[in-house]
């Protein structure tokens, strides 16, 4: 494992961690859905463009006439959200106004089955928005961890890198390796050897 995190295959696990954590948490946040206005939301009910609509306080999601999203997965997945600029009574009032002219009744007597389309209130409120980037975060603390880990296993192979071609030999001097008479007394073969030594000296 230390040999895995000191060579190149650091980097395969950083960019296996980004692909497997950040992209589906960026393509989770980014969604396959329309961001509407209000205004814009507005005139697509005018122009009956709406099969279904489901509303919060301050959130509304929908489906198109044409949308390829089965009603057994709404209100989970949607074709188009909007950021409701005031409460549900103002867009029920709005959509009594546009229910009116079509119809030809006064707004009053305009319920919620006389819009056009599906209309469901009250569903249940939207996780909290920095919960969206909970997977995004970790993966940026993990990612640092790894880097981490990378980052000392360079230091310690730097170290090593920096001793190389520092030798552990000793600087010997001749006045170690010096032989004299009083060390070879008792040997001749070793005498002879030391006399001759001297005397190629000589020359």
């Amino acid at each position: 494992m230390k040999k895995f995190l000191q060579g190149p295959g650091v980097f395969v696990l950083l960019i296996a961690v980004a692909l497997l954590v950040l992209l589906p948490a960026w393509s989770s946040l980014q969604g396959n859905h329309d961001e509407l206005t209000y205004k814009e939301l507005l005139t697509k009910v005018e122009n009956d463009e709406i099969k279904t609509l489901s509303v919060t306080d301050y959130i509304a999601v929908g489906l198109y006439n044409d949308t390829k999203i089965p009603d057994t997965a709404f209100p989970k997945n949607y074709d188009f959200r909007v950021e409701l600029v005031n409460n549900t009574q103002v867009l029920h009032d709005d959509l009594k106004a546009i229910a009116s002219k079509k119809t030809g009744l006064p707004p009053g007597e305009i319920s919620t089955n006389d819009y056009g389309f599906t209309f469901i209130s009250d569903i249940p409120t939207p996780t909290a928005w920095w919960v969206a980037y909970l997977p995004i975060l970790f993966s940026m603390l993990l990612l640092v961890g790894l880097w981490f880990v990378f980052m000392r296993s360079q230091q310690g192979g730097a170290n090593r890198v920096m001793s190389f071609g520092k030798s552990k030999a000793r600087i010997q001097t001749a006045s170690q390796h010096k032989v004299t008479f009083e060390m070879v007394a008792g040997a001749d073969e070793e005498k002879d050897g030391l006399k001759f030594r001297n005397y190629l000296h000589l020359f």
